[in-house]
């Protein structure tokens, strides 16, 4: 589990938000920002 979250959905959305965050920083608005999350040893 990760760490500091109830479940492994909750430690992603957190990460997804964070992402957003980061991106907005530098002026990328956030509807802009598109996130796939993948599977360790999945190729995207």
């Amino acid at each position: 589990m990760p760490r500091g979250f109830e479940t492994r959905e909750a430690a992603i959305e957190a990460a997804k938000d964070h992402v957003r965050t980061q991106f907005a920083r530098v002026g990328v608005d956030a509807a802009d920002v598109e996130i796939t999350v993948l599977q360790a040893g999945e190729a995207h």
